[in-house]
């Protein structure tokens, strides 16, 4: 594979690399240290034009994943590298990830992958779509468990997770009130729905009692 260092990134690629889109990546990287409140991390980019090719690229002739999605990506923790699928010089979901990873060691899930999906969309959705889509998606729905969809990460439309879309609208709604240190303190609530929700009630009153409604209220005022 050919090599591009652009800041502290160090680009790994089979073809072509947009040099603009380098850079611009590792702008965003000094901004989510700026944010984190960290040192800017230098990390591997390893970019592929698919899944496929991704699980490929890691020695995989084949496993299942790389059939679920046109895009994807992974990091590895333990050598500070990130794996994308999505044909792109820019992965910020995934660049997120190694920044939690830096917070604690035990991070929850839903606030893990809802500040990444805030901060970098997810599977191509920003989060300003994925809300609208997720907006039009429970309007008319009087009897929908909101919080039972989370739970069950229904996709909206076969590509907007409702996990990681309304946990982003949490966290945004968390970073607005107590800034980053709200958010460390979501990212380090415990591993249960029950450790988010204990947290999100202290911090913005959100519980498992009044989810829906508040849920319902947040997103119609995004």
């Amino acid at each position: 594979m050919k090599t591009h260092v652009e800041g502290n990134i160090r680009y790994r690629y089979k073809d072509n690399l947009h040099i603009a889109r380098c850079k611009e990546m590792n702008a965003i990287n000094n901004q989510l240290a700026a944010q984190f409140r960290i040192e800017p991390l230098k990390f591997v980019y390893y970019k592929f034009k698919n899944a496929k090719e991704l699980f490929n690229g890691l020695g995989f002739d084949y496993i299942y994943n790389m059939y679920l999605d046109t895009t994807g990506g992974l990091r590895s923790n333990s050598t500070e590298a990130v794996y994308c699928g999505n044909d792109s010089e820019i992965y910020t979901h995934e660049i997120v990830h190694l920044y939690t990873d830096k917070i604690c060691n035990n991070l929850n899930s839903f606030a893990n992958e809802g500040i990444a999906t805030l901060l970098g969309g997810s599977g191509n959705i920003s989060y300003t779509s994925g809300i609208k889509m997720i907006a039009k998606h429970i309007s008319g729905k009087s009897g929908l468990n909101i919080l039972e969809t989370l739970l069950n990460d229904t996709q909206v439309e076969g590509k907007v997770s409702m996990k990681y879309f309304l946990s982003a609208l949490i966290c945004k709604r968390v970073r607005d009130k107590s800034g980053i240190d709200g958010i460390k303190k979501l990212l380090c609530s415990g591993n249960s729905i029950d450790d988010f929700l204990m947290q999100t009630n202290e911090l913005i009153g959100l519980n498992r009692e009044n989810f829906n409604e508040y849920i319902r209220k947040a997103i119609n005022s995004n």
